[in-house]
């Protein structure tokens, strides 16, 4: 039996359009290597990849599948049921087990059970404190989200922190999220209850010392009450291919124009309440 066609659609790249091939000359790959915000999905139907192109939001909602929504390429928050802001766009169907697109290293974890998300994030700045930012992808199923911002003056483990804050924001509660980061900040705080421990201790570390980034530590535990999530570390700068696409797109976002501002940081107001 010969094999089955497959469709590449780019929704967003250097140029839309639907593929057949992905590597290349005219492939999709080229079309969204390094493109920040990059979405694109494939098929192997013809006609189900002209509807997701033609209009991605609609297609999804056709499916009757589970959809989360996200914001721009440059940051996005969950939205509540029938809250329709602007400049939000949907993701493809969360549904089935998250497989590797073409082009993309095999998962860490090779059987994922059904309605699993996996989420990548990595943040970092220049000069620590410095102008910094983060990046996301999360994959589900065939779905596949890029998120990335920049911020004017902040600190890498205030920028690892926040990618996580980023990507479980995005999700509808509770999600089933395996989260890879190559901070031992992130990752020790949480597996090892660090951070617990802090929040119990009314934010202190020690007797005479305050935990640090507090205000995000809190947001992360709340985050993870409200999903299940598993936070594994993953080696940096070790040829991992989605760690080191969250790699550039903070680097990216980090040297962007119209960076934010940290302004729990900038203020001052990194320790949380109670």
């Amino acid at each position: 039996m010969g094999k089955s066609q497959t469709y590449y659609v780019v929704a967003k790249g250097r140029k839309r359009g639907i593929y057949t091939a992905w590597f290349g000359p005219g492939g999709a790959e080229e079309l969204t290597r390094g493109f920040s915000g990059a979405h694109y999905k494939k098929f192997v139907s013809l006609s189900e990849a002209e509807r997701w192109l033609e209009n991605p939001i609609s297609a999804t909602a056709a499916s009757g599948k589970t959809t989360f929504p996200t914001g721009s390429a440059t940051g996005g928050s969950r939205l509540a049921d029938g809250d329709r802001r602007r400049n939000t766009k949907q993701a493809p169907p969360l549904t089935g087990r998250p497989t590797p697109w073409a082009g993309s290293s095999t998962f860490p974890v090779p059987d994922l059970p059904p309605g699993k998300i996996v989420v990548y994030t990595d943040g970092g700045c220049r000069g620590n404190p410095g102008p910094g930012g983060y990046g996301v992808i999360i994959i589900a199923g065939e779905a596949r989200v890029e998120l990335a911002e920049g911020f004017r003056l902040t600190t890498n483990n205030r920028m690892e922190m926040t990618a996580c804050l980023a990507a479980l924001k995005a999700l509808p509660p509770p999600s089933d999220v395996i989260l890879y980061s190559d901070s031992r900040y992130v990752i020790n705080g949480i597996n090892k209850g660090w951070a617990r421990k802090w929040r119990a201790n009314r934010w202190m570390r020690t007797k005479s010392d305050a935990a640090e980034n507090s205000d995000l530590w809190a947001q992360l535990l709340d985050l993870c009450e409200s999903h299940r999530v598993q936070f594994v570390w993953v080696h940096g700068h070790a040829g991992q291919t989605e760690n080191e696409r969250c790699d550039e797109l903070a680097g990216a976002a980090a040297v962007g124009p119209d960076l934010k501002e940290d302004l729990a940081y900038v203020q001052g107001r990194t320790r949380a309440s109670g």
